[in-house]
């Protein structure tokens, strides 16, 4: 088991989150903590935002018809739907529509469309279409302005387009896609002297987490901070208390991104286009006043007939939808890891494109976390095109995929991106990803915050950390923690769930959980042995039950150091 301390391992430290900043780099702490609004960026800095906001305007004056296409992700929606509300609320009587993709797809698929785009006067895309100069051209050849908010790297501007984009401006560049319609909305405030794009804050933090911004960023951290201290939007509320038993009434960046952005996605992913039409509703409060009539099939209110809100029943909906993806994962990662030659490089495997439809990011990632390899998913579609996802954790693994020439594009962020393999690399890609990456080394190393002794772990410890919990997100990390030398007797490790694949450690100080763990593994820890001796890495936690607080570290890997008495 490797590890590396990367900080001052001053576990004794009076204020440990000066310590976990200090350790993530923080520049400036005391700015970090006390940010305010000097840091936000005037969002006319932008290149084309006032010739976006006259557009806009000019079209909402002339009562043309506005379509708004939402991308397939929570920034995508939250984007879309902040603009969309920020619209109806200063020209309650604008036409606007939307539409959304059927599959999971990103920016203007000119197909899908072909209905609707004589109809309208301007298409705005938020989050995505920076770079689809082609289809600009064919859109604004039809006489149709074009507006796109968006973030994506691209290597310069559309000439049929008005494209406000941060990468290009070169200005609040970790903003994501719902943080640049944000800004568009701040400049129509600027024009139309309101003050309403505010209002949506809760949407940007949402956004801005869910597509792993980096929060070390000021400006970021700023609106993840007033987004999450004020919920107003009743979709996000909706949520929140369906995933109530998780969150226990806390709202912070991890429980967003770890609670309610999966909800989100699983909708994108295995939802009908009807399912992903009532989510967009209820996050942009249309049909509002509407109830449904709701009969449970099992529990306690089985058959009764339930009315819920629009919010109620999109939050129920996104429920069903994350279980779903839950059971399909657990189907498909069985035959995936049967393909799995783990002296590769790069883990490549192909799957049914039938079954695992919208599956390929989160398998990829599923194989990321359990072989701590960069791993590659796809599928062949009915075009006969190679297409899927893949994922990593070294930073740049799009840069290096894109300079390996086996992909006709790898388009996302650096660790997590959709890809097309080229018809002929794929033959032989494994031995190719081999041959580009041989000087590469993908091992395992645990980067640890505190290294302490297992005498000097203690409740307090925990809590302290556990405390902090409203600072950790992306790129603010929760501490990870190395107890050397655990002394435990066999008698006090328990074997507990249902499906026996948690491994309980009970101590004095503090619990040890290993979760998906094994009976093999439990008695060859605990077989004709009195005493075990061990090495674990884990995260705090504190747990509940009853009003009694007990501390627990949720094991990520342990190695044992001593099987006999």
């Amino acid at each position: 088991m490797k590890y590396k301390i990367i900080g001052r391992n001053n576990y004794n430290a009076d204020n440990l989150l000066y310590e976990i900043l200090y350790n993530r780099e923080v520049e400036d702490i005391e700015k970090f903590l006390n940010i305010d609004e000097s840091i936000v960026t005037n969002p006319l800095s932008f290149k084309n935002m006032d010739i976006a906001v006259k557009c806009l305007l000019k079209h909402l004056e002339e009562e043309s018809n506005i379509l708004i296409i939402p991308d397939t992700d929570v920034d995508g929606l939250t984007a879309s739907t902040l603009l969309y509300n920020y619209i109806k609320e200063i020209y309650p009587n604008a036409n606007l529509f939307f539409q959304n993709h059927i599959k999971k797809t990103h920016g203007i698929m000119l197909d899908d469309l072909k209905d609707i785009l004589p109809t309208i006067q301007l298409l705005i895309l938020p989050d995505a279409s920076s770079e689809q100069f082609k289809e600009h051209k064919i859109i604004k050849d039809m006489g149709i302005d074009i507006i796109v908010l968006d973030h994506h790297s691209v290597k310069g501007y559309s000439k049929n387009a008005i494209v406000v984009n941060n990468q290009l401006s070169k200005i609040s560049t970790n903003l994501s896609g719902v943080g640049m319609t944000y800004k568009f909305c701040k400049a129509l405030d600027e024009e139309l002297w309101e003050d309403k794009a505010d209002k949506y804050l809760d949407l940007v933090a949402v956004g801005l987490l869910a597509d792993y911004m980096d929060t070390k960023d000021l400006e970021v951290q700023y609106y993840i901070r007033k987004g999450l201290s004020n919920i107003k939007s009743p979709a996000l509320k909706a949520l929140i208390e369906a995933q109530d038993f998780s969150l226990k009434g806390e709202i912070n960046p991890i429980a967003i991104a770890f609670y309610i952005a999966p909800l989100i996605n699983s909708v994108y992913r295995l939802g009908k286009i009807e399912d992903k039409d009532l989510m967009f509703k209820s996050f942009s409060n249309i049909d509002s006043d509407k109830t449904y009539i709701y009969k449970p099939t099992r529990g306690s209110r089985k058959g009764q007939e339930i009315e819920e809100t629009i919010y109620q029943k999109s939050a129920r909906m996104c429920v069903s939808h994350n279980n779903k993806r839950k059971r399909l994962s657990e189907k498909l990662i069985k035959p995936i890891e049967d393909q799995i030659n783990l002296d590769n490089k790069i883990i490549c495997v192909k799957v049914d494109k039938e079954e695992s439809e919208g599956m390929s990011g989160l398998l990829a990632n599923a194989l990321l976390g359990k072989f701590n390899k960069p791993s590659i998913v796809y599928s062949i579609n009915s075009k006969n095109e190679i297409k899927g996802s893949m994922r990593a954790n070294t930073g740049d693994f799009k840069d290096k995929l894109q300079k390996t020439g086996l992909f006709v594009f790898v388009a996302g962020h650096q660790d997590a991106a959709g890809l097309q393999i080229k018809e002929h690399c794929l033959e032989d890609i494994d031995e190719k990803l081999n041959e580009f990456f041989k000087d590469e080394t993908f091992e395992k190393i645990h980067y640890i915050d505190f290294k302490i002794p297992f005498e000097e772990i203690s409740f307090e410890f925990i809590k302290d950390i556990c405390d902090l919990k409203y600072m950790y997100s992306t790129n603010i990390k929760e501490p990870l923690i190395y107890v050397e030398n655990v002394k435990v007797q066999t008698k006090d490790i328990k074997l507990i769930g249902k499906k026996k694949n948690t491994i309980k450690i009970e101590t004095d100080e503090v619990d040890f959980i290993k979760f998906r763990s094994s009976e093999e593994v439990y008695n060859d820890m605990v077989d004709w042995k009195d005493e075990v001796v061990l090495n674990i890495v884990g995260r705090a936690s504190i747990n509940e039950y009853n009003g009694k607080l007990t501390g627990q570290i949720f094991v990520d890997e342990w190695e044992v150091l001593e099987n006999d008495n």
